[in-house]
């Protein structure tokens, strides 16, 4: 009686070794994303009826510290049981739920507006970063907007932050600019996303505004460090021209810099006669009634529009 005894006790020990082994591979952390919305279960053991101890968002990063070698399918899905540690909380997670890469596109909650090309190929598809509409309105509130261009179904764009759309301007391009101002310090950047490029931005001229200030948020260009009321930047590429306010004058000075020097290209008389509008491919400002355009890229860049 004996022999069957230790053959079936045999067995048995094989069985549960190899059972612990299957349960867990060697320590070797990987990092991989959460692909399940809105979250996936931490589970205190690798199964699905263990207890829960805890929630990773969609889109969170964790680490694999151990992976079972049995598979399962749970909701139609097979997969490994794998121990992660995410915020402190380690615990168990099924990795049909996770992935290398995801469309982070999807972590933008609310759907704002879709505007159609004028050929209705492209849809331009604007998000909000919040829970509902609040800071992305029909104004396009620019600190929580973003936008990315669809062909169909297909996203053929990467999404950008914090971009407010103005125009379809062809049926295969988009031009748009960015905008952030926070009351001292305001920073506009047109630009244009073109299909034949996959949409990637093509910028085409950023415009800034430094007001002073006791504590400023940004600091002006070393060469306007201070002595200035507003100081307004408009540049086409690395060509810039400064629109200079003194601290207690009338008039408005015109600058580029050349050879790391301050050179006065015009001068307006008096700040209330003046008015500077920059649009995607150039500047124009106003002094009194007459308009001028400015051409970058040589060191007399003043031209009176007729």
């Amino acid at each position: 009686m004996k022999y069957p005894i230790l053959i079936i006790l045999l067995i048995l020990f094989t069985f549960c070794k190899e059972q612990a082994s299957n349960k867990k591979t060697e320590n070797n952390t990987e990092y991989l994303l959460v692909s399940a919305k809105p979250y996936i279960n931490i589970r205190k053991q690798p199964n699905q009826n263990s207890e829960k101890i805890g929630k990773i968002e969609y889109g969170k990063i964790v680490s694999v510290i151990e992976k079972s070698t049995i598979s399962e399918t749970i909701d139609s899905k097979t997969g490994f049981w794998v121990k992660v540690n995410h915020n402190g909380t380690t615990g168990w997670v099924f990795d049909a739920f996770l992935a290398k890469s995801i469309n982070y596109f999807d972590l933008f909650k609310a759907i704002v507006k879709t505007v159609p090309s004028p050929n209705k190929d492209y849809t331009l598809v604007i998000k909000s970063k919040e829970e509902g509409n609040e800071k992305c309105d029909e104004n396009f509130n620019v600190h929580s907007c973003i936008f990315a261009v669809f062909k169909g179904a297909k996203q053929v764009s990467e999404p950008i932050d914090e971009i407010y759309p103005n125009v379809w301007e062809t049926n295969t391009s988009i031009l748009a600019s960015s905008n952030y101002n926070d009351g001292d310090y305001q920073e506009i950047e047109f630009f244009r996303l073109r299909a034949e490029n996959n949409f990637k931005k093509e910028s085409l001229l950023a415009y800034t505004t430094f007001l002073h200030s006791n504590e400023p948020t940004h600091i002006a260009p070393q060469h306007y460090i201070d002595g200035f009321d507003k100081l307004e930047i408009v540049c086409k590429d690395e060509d810039c021209i400064y629109f200079l306010t003194p601290i207690d004058s009338k008039m408005i000075l015109i600058e580029k810099i050349v050879s790391d020097k301050r050179i006065k290209i015009h001068e307006i008389e008096d700040k209330i006669n003046y008015n500077l509008i920059a649009d995607p491919d150039r500047i124009l400002f106003k002094d009194s009634s007459k308009l001028y355009t400015i051409r970058f890229h040589d060191n007399a860049p003043i031209e009176l529009l007729k």
